[in-house]
């Protein structure tokens, strides 16, 4: 029994001395781990910096806006009647003045001439009876009838004369035209359409601005104006009008641009984008949009440092931002002006990461780009 109880006290000292050299041998292990983690240094990132700075800063006034012409109208018929001519092709351009269509006058015509022999009929008895009341042989009340008679079927000519006129329908003004809505030899009833005619210059630019930005709007002001459907790039209009009454549902007022020299590349109907800016500018401070790095608790950037050894680190400072325009953002607070922050590479940066500056591939930044392939 007694050697049972040895051989089991010195199997248990025996596993203890295994255990403890384990545990000795790991914790020399992880002190060793420890000391490397605290002497380890990440290599530098590579980054692109540039410098906060002040601008004149012009505020501005974005809207999508539509083009009106002018003047527009739908060319009708007065009264109806059959077409005989059509002296125009869609899409083209006219001229006031221009005959566009012409309808049947067969039977207008047909009247005008029996009219026109009842009106010389009328004026030759008119000579007479004028002859005889002359010499004190009728009364006054047979020249009187004869007077009467002769202006009635000069007025039935004229009547007939309108008529015809009417049929021969002329383009009220200069412009384009649209597609044709008739066909040769069709029956038009009164009031049927033709085609569309909007003038092409000038024309005019709708937009809504908000109540609280009327205070600067006036007639006179410029406004720039883009259109995706045009070759132009950019078109300067002038504000000639402003709404006298507020949208109660928007709380927005209307403003009517003029535009001239458009030379038909802006359509009415079609959207364009304007921009009218503010008279006057300010001091704000800026710095470039792909340095603000985005989080939900907060939009932050980095700014480069340097520390005790000459190496250069990232600071990270929590900032607000303002209005953007181009390829810059307006920082409201947190930064101050002249600070080097990192444009390119912040994404990938911690506080108090080292960094190494190349510039040599930074991009140019623009207040207005215009990209070639955009």
């Amino acid at each position: 029994m007694l050697r049972i109880i040895l051989t089991i006290i010195t199997s248990l000292a025996i596993m203890a001395g295994i255990a403890g050299t384990l545990v000795f041998i790991k914790g020399a292990q992880f002190s060793a781990m420890a000391q490397m983690a605290e002497n380890m240094q990440f290599p530098p990132m590579s980054v692109t910096t540039d410098e906060s700075m002040t601008i004149e800063w012009r505020n501005s006034i974005n809207a999508v806006g539509s083009v009106v012409a002018v003047q527009g109208v739908t060319v009708t018929t007065e009264s109806p009647g059959k077409v005989t001519q059509i002296n125009f092709e869609s899409g083209g351009l006219i001229t006031a003045g221009e005959i566009m269509v012409e309808l049947d006058t067969t039977v207008e015509m047909a009247q005008l001439k029996s009219a026109e022999a009842s009106a010389r009929l009328a004026e030759i008895n008119l000579e007479r009876t004028q002859k005889l009341f002359d010499a004190n042989t009728i009364s006054r009340a047979e020249l009187d009838s004869a007077v009467a008679s002769a202006d009635e079927t000069k007025a039935m000519v004229a009547n007939i004369e309108a008529q015809i006129e009417r049929k021969t329908i002329l383009a009220p003004f200069d412009g384009r035209l649209g597609i044709r809505q008739v066909n040769l030899g069709q029956f038009l009833g009164s009031g049927e359409g033709i085609v569309s005619l909007q003038s092409v210059e000038p024309v005019y630019v709708d937009f809504f601005v908000p109540q609280q930005n009327l205070r600067w709007i006036e007639v006179g002001q410029t406004v720039s104006i883009t259109s995706n459907a045009s070759n132009t790039e950019q078109f300067e209009g002038i504000i000639t009008a402003i709404s006298s009454e507020i949208d109660q549902n928007t709380r927005n007022v209307l403003i009517r641009a003029t535009l001239e020299g458009t030379e038909g590349q802006l359509i009415p109907g079609s959207f364009v984008n304007t921009e009218v800016f503010h008279p006057e500018t300010e001091q704000v401070l800026v710095v470039p949009a792909t340095s603000i790095v985005y989080a939900t608790y907060g939009n932050s950037l980095f700014v480069a440092t340097e520390a005790e050894n000459g190496a250069q680190t990232a600071q990270q400072k929590f900032v607000q931002l303002g209005r953007r325009q181009g390829d810059f953002v307006e920082v409201t607070k947190g930064l101050e002006e002249g600070e080097i922050v990192i444009s390119d590479g912040g994404f990938k940066l911690f506080p108090g990461a080292p960094i190494m500056i190349n510039n040599d591939a930074a991009p140019e930044r623009s207040f207005s780009p215009t990209p070639e392939e955009a």
